[in-house]
């Protein structure tokens, strides 16, 4: 079971880094924004990681 909920976990963030947020054209931004990293955040605590 913990393998799966690491596999979950794994998966959730390579989606949120998948691409960047704010910058121009590219340059700068954040690979996570704040509600993405809230929902991380939620997730972790939800699969007890």
């Amino acid at each position: 079971a913990l393998g799966y909920r690491t596999w979950l976990f794994d998966l959730a963030q390579r989606v949120a880094n998948a691409s960047r947020e704010g910058g121009f054209l590219g340059i700068g931004g954040d690979a996570v924004d704040a509600r993405e990293q809230g929902l991380l955040d939620a997730l972790k605590t939800a699969l007890e990681l």
